[in-house]
């Protein structure tokens, strides 16, 4: 898919690190949008969600079912308005993480309320940083060349559905 809000295409790399010897899974955007799209987004938003994960540390089958509820409703309520734009998931060790970039930080987790409203409340921390220079992508982007570099974890997928592979692990 060509021209996906301020991306060029939508694709996205999977990668996995480790945290405390349980896997994190990461799916975040291959590329960086340059500085005239990212410009006017400089509010990075991270949506964290804690869980009871399995011995692995992922979450099991009803904790997956319902992040999932959760992605559908932000992808139809956020970031089809423009008023966000994800770029990375992180899935692992009791937590899952979804960090979107905006304008506005206050009027995103506002229509992000408005978007869950009808949903069981989820267990989600939100955090919003002042982030212009989007190294809240640009870390995980050099942390996946290196270990694409070094054991070829990473790969890229053409894929457009938000998800992170492995999770009903």
């Amino acid at each position: 898919m060509i021209g996906v809000g301020i991306f060029s295409d939508d694709t996205w790399t999977i990668g996995t690190a480790d945290q405390d010897g349980q896997p994190i899974i990461i799916r975040v955007r291959s590329q960086m949008p340059d500085a005239v799209a990212r410009h006017g987004h400089g509010q990075l938003i991270v949506v964290g969600w804690p869980y009871d994960g399995n011995a692995t540390g992922l979450p099991g089958a009803e904790d997956t079912a319902a992040m999932r509820a959760f992605e559908d409703a932000i992808e139809a309520g956020l970031e089809r308005s423009g008023l966000g734009v994800q770029v990375a998931s992180l899935t692992g060790a009791g937590h899952k993480e979804w960090r979107y970039y905006a304008a506005d930080a206050d009027a995103f987790v506002t229509a992000l309320n408005a978007t869950l409203d009808g949903h069981p409340t989820y267990p989600l921390e939100i955090e919003m940083f002042d982030d212009a220079e989007w190294q809240g992508l640009q870390q995980l982007l050099d942390g996946l060349e290196e270990d694409d570099e070094g054991d070829g974890e990473a790969d890229d997928e053409d894929d457009d559905d938000g998800r992170n592979e492995g999770e009903d692990e």
